[in-house]
């Protein structure tokens, strides 16, 4: 004879059983004393101007209920700043699996249509959260409240991503990310759309979203005429046709404060086009060009343009083939820039020589503030430019540096390591020795702060 227990659905708090229907989900919000059609409480000022004595939303005040069924479709609501909630989902959870999705999905929809107290929403799941009721999905309207938006799509199904994307593109935000979601013609409209419209939007951030060419191009058109301050483009195929139209937005553009464009396909051509934009340009502070194939041509370009260029604030070039040449390039940049305070050439093989001319350069900068250099081939005469540089410097507070000194050079080290205690001005350093021997490598790493 054999028996079959049924399995109890876990209870919720004080022992109540979780509910399974919208019926239920009702009943459930009385046993708390509360009413699940209650509006937002919150105050109608921004989070910026609220203040931490103002009344908080009734869901503030009873989160453990909220989440006590959110937790079983993996999302959750945090109370990051008094009376400011995010509503996040868990990335390796999966929703599909649980008898409590529908009621659950019909809170998350009530959370981003009506609370605004509700100001970011992050969502990032397996599988599907939504699934037969993607009408839910086409009636949400998120709500004036929410501030930031992030969608991360990698495991979430393509039929509900691009639903939910298209959701989130009602939305009114100040920051906007999409990871991980291919863009169709429909997508790239609507962004555009969301871009030029008058909006709060100014913190765009796509990452793999399949873009190419002409789709940058369409985008940057948009930008002309938008209030976007950051705006990130990495993992796309912007080319050089879409580099070319960036230059071309940034002799007009004056509202733009941040661009990354990491593995973008830039090479030299985009960079000469970006460079001479450059030259003019008086608003752009932070630029980001990592991992794009820019060589020689395309250092010199932005060095040059540099010299004239007095808003730029960081620079990022690595993992890119500048070598020792394009190194010597940005030396005789920071002799002429007195902007620049932050300068990344990381990972293009910078040897001595390169080395030897930036540290030297930097005895007369009194803007930089962190160099890195990590992932170079640079050795003796390197570590002892360095040294001159800590012992010169007043202005430099991080560096980052990989050097291959020989061990029979040891005195460099001793001159380097006095000029290091001396220093009073850095604050953070990261530094790889790999100290080579005839036959073996032995590799030490070091970590300092003043």
């Amino acid at each position: 004879m054999s028996t079959c227990v049924k399995r109890k659905r876990s209870p919720g708090p004080q022992g109540l059983r979780k509910p399974t229907t919208v019926a239920q989900l009702r009943t459930y919000f009385k046993h708390h004393s509360l009413h699940l059609a209650a509006p937002c409480s919150a105050p109608e000022e921004s989070a910026e101007t609220t203040s931490k004595k103002a009344p908080h939303c009734w869901v503030v005040e009873n989160l453990e209920v909220w989440n006590s069924l959110l937790h079983s479709v993996g999302v959750e609501l945090r109370e990051m700043a008094p009376g400011s909630l995010t509503l996040q989902t868990f990335v390796t959870c999966n929703a599909s699996a649980t008898d409590y999705r529908a009621v659950c999905v019909n809170l998350v929809a009530k959370l981003i249509n009506n609370h605004r107290c509700v100001q970011c929403v992050d969502l990032g799941y397996v599988g599907e959260l939504f699934g037969g009721n993607s009408w839910v999905l086409r009636r949400l309207r998120p709500n004036a409240g929410i501030r930031q938006i992030v969608v991360s799509g990698a495991m979430i199904c393509d039929a509900e991503l691009n639903s939910l994307v298209r959701a989130m593109f009602r939305a009114d935000p100040t920051v906007l990310r999409l990871h991980q979601f291919v863009f169709s013609r429909f997508e790239i409209t609507a962004l555009c759309k969301a871009i030029t419209t008058p909006s709060r939007l100014t913190d765009v951030e796509l990452c793999e979203n399949g873009m190419k060419s002409s789709d940058t191009i369409e985008l940057m058109a948009a930008l002309e005429t938008s209030s976007v301050k950051c705006i990130k483009i990495d993992f796309n195929n912007i080319g050089i046709r879409g580099a070319q139209r960036f230059a071309e937005l940034l002799k007009k553009n004056k509202t733009l404060l941040r661009v990354s464009l990491f593995k973008t396909k830039l090479k030299d051509k985009g960079a000469v086009a970006i460079a001479g934009a450059l030259a003019t340009n008086d608003t752009l502070q932070h630029l980001m060009m990592g991992g794009n194939s820019i060589t020689l041509t395309g250092a010199k370009a932005l060095a040059s343009s540099l010299e004239a260029n007095s808003c730029l604030l960081t620079l990022d070039l690595r993992d890119n083939y500048l070598g020792t040449n394009g190194a010597i390039s940005f030396a005789r940049m920071l002799l002429l820039n007195q902007t620049l305070q932050e300068l990344y050439l990381c990972g293009n093989s910078i040897g001595d020589e390169g080395v030897v001319a930036i540290a030297d350069s930097l005895a007369a900068n009194e803007t930089l503030h962190t160099l890195s250099i990590h992932a170079s081939n640079f050795g003796d005469s390197g570590v002892a430019a360095l040294a001159r540089l800590l012992s010169s410097n007043r202005t430099l507070i991080k560096l980052n540096s990989t050097c291959k000194p020989s061990l029979n050079e040891a005195t460099h080290f001793d001159v380097f390591a006095e000029a290091l205690a001396t220093n009073q001005r850095l604050e953070v350093i990261e530094l790889s020795f790999e100290l080579t021997r005839p036959h073996s490598t032995c590799r030490e790493a070091s970590d300092h702060s003043v």
